[in-house]
């Protein structure tokens, strides 16, 4: 559940579960920066955060490969900070992302992620993006939560 070709889905199945999600659009080639493109593209997995404007033209034609494919514009506003936080069955070791988190597990399902957030002036948080993370790239304090979280049966 990344942003590729799911992009649209995640932030529509977010809204629905009232998450609060950046404003979005899809689009062939045309956005205006400050934002956030993410590919509709089965074959590319990396999005691109454009803050100012100058070229977008370039962009667009690598980004939809030639205009073939569509991608998923996020708005950003002046002021907003995009940021990546870890959720390990719906917990984070930042408390501020704790609420979100649980959103990842409780509606999207996944126990191990990357998540990628708008922070807001105001500070309000919106879902952005969901990667994998892998259980061998959990940090110490991460493996012991989830050890302490999972009931081991003999």
């Amino acid at each position: 559940c990344c942003m590729n070709e799911n992009s649209r889905l995640l932030l529509e199945k977010a809204q629905r579960a009232k998450i609060p999600v950046p404003e979005h659009y899809i689009s062939n080639g045309y956005f205006e920066p400050p934002v956030i493109l993410a590919p509709i593209n089965p074959f590319m997995i990396k999005s691109r955060t454009v803050l100012k404007p100058g070229r977008e033209k370039a962009i667009a034609k690598s980004m939809t490969r030639n205009y073939t494919y569509a991608v998923c514009c996020q708005k950003l506003n002046p002021g907003d900070e995009v940021i990546k936080f870890r959720s390990v069955l719906g917990w984070s070791t930042n408390p501020v992302y704790r609420s979100l988190s649980k959103y990842v597990m409780e509606v999207f399902h996944i126990p191990l992620a990357t998540v990628r957030v708008v922070v807001q002036k105001d500070g309000k948080l919106l879902l952005s993006d969901i990667s994998p993370l892998e259980f061998n790239d959990l940090r110490q304090n991460e493996y012991e939560y989830l050890e302490g979280q999972i009931r081991w049966g003999k």
